[in-house]
């Protein structure tokens, strides 16, 4: 191990992974000859000097929660997720910053965890502002799988599912992608038809998990975000699911 200061920046070197601690308290793990890949969750992509100046800027950045830095570039690229996509890549490092501790915080949704909190499953409190769903483009796949909604994905600023918040919804089990898991009453895949899990009674008239549409169309289509008995089978440009308690 080897400590080596630079400016205001300390160095502690382990294998081949070590933290940035910086005066104001923010700490960073990196992982060498990797670099991140995810466009959808990317904030920014500009030239720095070296990682230093990299993770200083990320630091300062309430969005960044990652970056990576190829050093024969010099490209500095900062991400919002703090499991960015990476992939293999030599002369590059990819940046994550350490999250506070949640210590005896009860959150009522993910949102209300610590900044660049790594995904995870934790326990929430949840009352009637807590969100379970939201969708606003296209940037997140929602036609997942039984354990993905489970344990839930997505990111909290955006497009996300909480996780197995609602064990039932007006009787009926929840239908995922998967053939052992059509609960639906149809005599057809629900979840498949649809191309979105919901928790189908005979495929039904709501499906809010389904395909997201970036360009407004005016045709009815089942295989969108829909609610019928408000809007039809049109897509919806954006929706959002709370869990409102009961006296």
């Amino acid at each position: 191990m080897f400590l080596v200061y630079i400016g205001y920046i300390l160095h502690i070197s382990l294998s081949t992974s070590f933290a940035l601690v910086y005066t104001d308290g923010q700490r960073f793990t990196v992982q060498k000859n990797t670099k991140i890949t995810s466009n959808a969750t990317k904030i920014s992509v500009n030239a720095m000097p070296s990682i230093a100046a990299c993770a200083s800027v990320c630091s300062s950045d309430q969005q960044c929660c990652s970056s990576s830095y190829e050093t024969s570039t010099r490209l500095c690229t900062l991400d919002k997720c703090s499991t960015p996509e990476i992939e293999t890549a030599d002369h590059s490092k990819v940046i994550v910053k350490i999250s506070d501790s949640i210590g005896n915080l009860q959150p009522r949704d993910c949102s209300d965890l610590p900044p660049c909190t790594k995904s995870g499953v934790f326990t929430i409190y949840p009352n009637e502002s807590t969100i379970v769903q939201r969708r606003v483009d296209d940037s997140v796949d929602f036609y997942k799988y039984w354990n993905d909604y489970k344990n839930g994905f997505g990111n909290v600023s955006g497009n996300h599912w909480l996780g197995n918040a609602f064990a039932q919804s007006n009787g009926m089990e929840f239908t995922s992608r998967e053939n052992e898991r059509d609960n639906d009453f149809d005599i057809h895949h629900c979840g498949k038809g649809r191309l979105g899990p919901w928790w189908f009674n005979a495929c039904g008239e709501t499906s809010l998990n389904g395909p997201y549409k970036r360009v407004p169309s005016t045709i009815e289509d089942a295989k969108v975000i829909h609610w019928a008995t408000w809007r039809g089978y049109i897509a919806l440009k954006a929706t959002e699911m709370k869990i409102k308690t009961l006296e």
